[in-house]
């Protein structure tokens, strides 16, 4: 599975490093993922391991543009996906709505909108303008009831924030007395 990752830059600001080990962790569970941000990020706030992650392809783009450059900005995106466009795409901070919905409309593909606020919810894409739009990801249940009365309630998928813990812990040495461990 290819997954194109659309990071607006509240967001990286704010969880870059969150957003590296969810990348890293995709990665590792086989997909491959291309990560599109915002094309000018403040050098005092964005540390340097975000431009050199190498294992995530990385598309600069403007999150906020004019509406009669949104297709110019578009089409630049599209042709640089020319060779494996993603099979979803995943807008991360409403800065990223908007080319997300521009790009899975041209690519003819889904999108997620990750919702984290409550104001967000109100202004989130419903209706005709979110046609493309699979599903939103939310990180709490009062925030997913909120969404389900605006959009399809099948829509809404409730991700809390945090690790998976295995149901059991993971026996590391069976035999700790007779292993051998540095």
């Amino acid at each position: 599975m290819h997954i194109a990752m659309i990071l607006d830059e509240e967001r990286l600001v704010h969880e870059q490093y969150p957003l590296n080990r969810l990348s890293i962790g995709l990665i590792g569970e086989g997909v491959r993922l291309t990560r599109i941000v915002p094309d000018v990020l403040p050098a005092r706030v964005i540390h340097e391991d975000e431009q050199r992650m190498a294992l995530a392809a990385r598309l600069a783009a403007p999150m906020k543009v004019l509406p009669w450059v949104r297709r110019e900005r578009r089409e630049r995106l599209v042709e640089a996906m020319e060779k494996g466009p993603p099979d979803v795409l995943y807008a991360l901070g409403a800065d990223a709505w908007t080319l997300g919905l521009d790009l899975a409309r041209s690519l003819n593909r889904p999108l997620v909108i990750d919702i984290y606020s409550p104001a967000q919810i109100q202004r989130a894409p419903r209706g005709r303008r979110a046609s493309v739009v699979a599903g939103y990801i939310v990180p709490t249940r009062p925030m997913a009831e909120a969404m389900r009365q605006r959009v399809d309630p099948g829509l809404v998928c409730l991700v809390p924030p945090g690790v998976a813990a295995p149901p059991e812990p993971r026996t590391i040495l069976p035999d700790p007395e007779r292993s051998i461990a540095l």
